[in-house]
């Protein structure tokens, strides 16, 4: 299970929320859909303790063990365009990584 928080700058000049939702938000950037207004952005992952708020959405004590990954995606004349985190169950999650030469993708 995993909580998610989205946030985006209204610019009546863009499209409309639910289009970028679909590219600013981190599980749009993980379903593939790059380089549709955003030039760059930076994601960082770290071991929380839920608050209360987040461990009654997720089922679990307050206190509890976490990932918490934030993120923060430009657009590209650098302006921020959407800030945002996931918590996510440390039981639930695992994370893998491909090094070196012949990695299978």
């Amino acid at each position: 299970a995993i909580v998610s928080r989205e946030y985006l700058v209204y610019d009546p000049r863009r499209p409309i929320v639910e289009a970028e939702l679909q590219i600013t938000s981190f599980q749009g950037l993980l379903q593939g859909h790059r380089n549709r207004g955003l030039r760059h952005g930076c994601a960082s992952i770290e071991a929380v303790n839920l608050s209360a708020e987040e461990a009654a959405w997720l089922h679990l004590p307050t206190g509890t063990a976490a990932f918490g990954v934030e993120h923060v995606f430009h657009d590209f004349a650098d302006k921020p365009v959407s800030w945002g985190w996931l918590i996510c169950r440390a039981d639930r999650v695992r994370l893998t990584a491909q090094i070196g030469a012949g990695a299978q993708e």
